[in-house]
């Protein structure tokens, strides 16, 4: 059985692989597009930024945290993306800060297990807010 044998792999190489079926793929592609629209969208102007700011709800935001390290690179590069030009909202940069800190300690087993590459994540986000003067 394939599964049985990727399994087996991963076991003995210490490596993860992933098994797609058509219908992820399509569904990943999607989420590219979305992802990289919303960012477009973001850049349009303040207004659209607030209001996109306004949508994301701070479950929705750990969700994203949660699930960052097994979306495809691209996907993650443009919601990190996302995030970056959003924190010019103070209230959303607030919302994210608190998420990241809710959701590091699962972060950060992640990359201690080997899940994902600490250079392409979601740390690059915390200088924007974990550092002094952003509690000065």
């Amino acid at each position: 059985n394939l599964i049985g044998c990727a399994l087996e792999i991963q076991k003995s190489h210490k490596f993860l692989m992933t098994i797609r079926t058509n219908k992820l793929i399509k569904n990943l592609k999607m989420c590219l597009i979305l992802t990289e629209w919303i960012y477009e969208l973001s850049k349009i102007s303040d207004g659209i930024c607030a209001l996109l700011c306004d949508a994301f709800e701070l479950k929705q935001i750990e969700e994203f945290l949660d699930v960052e390290v097994y979306l495809p690179r691209k996907v993650a590069g443009f919601l990190r993306d996302i995030f970056l030009t959003l924190m010019a909202d103070q209230n959303f940069k607030m919302k994210l800060a608190k998420s990241y800190v809710k959701k590091l300690p699962k972060i950060s087993e992640n990359y201690i297990s080997g899940k994902g590459c600490s250079e392409h994540s979601i740390f690059v986000l915390s200088v924007q807010f974990l550092n002094r003067s952003a509690f000065v």
